[in-house]
């Protein structure tokens, strides 16, 4: 059995997200105890700004010229967790918020005698009030919060499309009903800059997020 005393650490992967960051963290950082991060010295925007004003954040900064590496910065933010002695670990993108019960019910979610929780992730399309239903986009499921116990280690290896939760979970994945709201196909803008991006560096062009809206399918999220 868990204790409440038990601290809740996220860790967010975050760039070029000064339109989505700071409504992100408002929500984040009103159930858990703290929130590492990894920022590029070089952002382009206004994100570090944003994410510093926040007190239960803490930053730590890719020099200039770093290139971006997913594994690599999700491996420093599990280290930072550790340095905090983070009990469960809610990891999280920059484009993510869970709906409001899990303010209410994530004490209770850290109660179980589990490895790891997935939740149901409902993607967005173009909007923030329909999400997309058909195909793939209506049945994804992620793991998003992890019981921290030590050699958990990242995939540090992979660029990028790393997974979100280490490598070696230990324990149990069970499945919780709250949903995770997924802001990442929010406009043309982001639906572009991800297969541009995903094109150019993915020798597996089936992983490339796709823009083909034949067979689209939206539904209107109610609370």
């Amino acid at each position: 059995m868990v204790s409440y005393m038990d601290k809740i650490v996220a860790m967010i992967s975050i760039w070029k997200e000064e339109d989505i960051i700071e409504k992100t963290l408002k929500d984040v950082t009103q159930y858990v105890d703290n929130v590492v991060v990894v920022l590029e010295e070089d952002s382009p925007d206004a994100t570090n700004e944003i994410v510093e004003s926040f007190d239960k954040v803490i930053t730590y900064y890719n020099p200039k010229g770093t290139p971006r590496h997913e594994g690599r910065d999700r491996q420093k933010m599990l280290e930072m967790a550790n340095d905090i002695n983070a009990s469960w670990l809610l990891c999280l993108d920059a484009d993510e918020i869970f709906e409001d019960k899990m303010k209410s019910e994530i004490k209770e979610l850290i109660r179980w005698d589990v490895g790891a929780i997935e939740f149901q992730q409902f993607n967005f399309w173009k909007c923030n009030k329909h999400y997309r239903i058909d195909g793939h986009w209506g049945n994804s499921w992620f793991i998003r919060l992890i019981k921290n116990v030590p050699g958990l280690e990242m995939h540090r290896n992979i660029v990028i499309h790393c997974p979100r939760q280490p490598k070696n979970i230990s324990g149990p994945i069970v499945q919780s009903d709250i949903r995770l709201k997924h802001f990442g196909y929010r406009n043309d803008e982001m639906i572009n800059f991800k297969f541009e991006r995903d094109e150019a560096i993915i020798p597996d062009k089936d992983n490339i997020i796709r823009k083909d809206e034949r067979n689209l399918l939206l539904k209107q999220w109610v609370d």
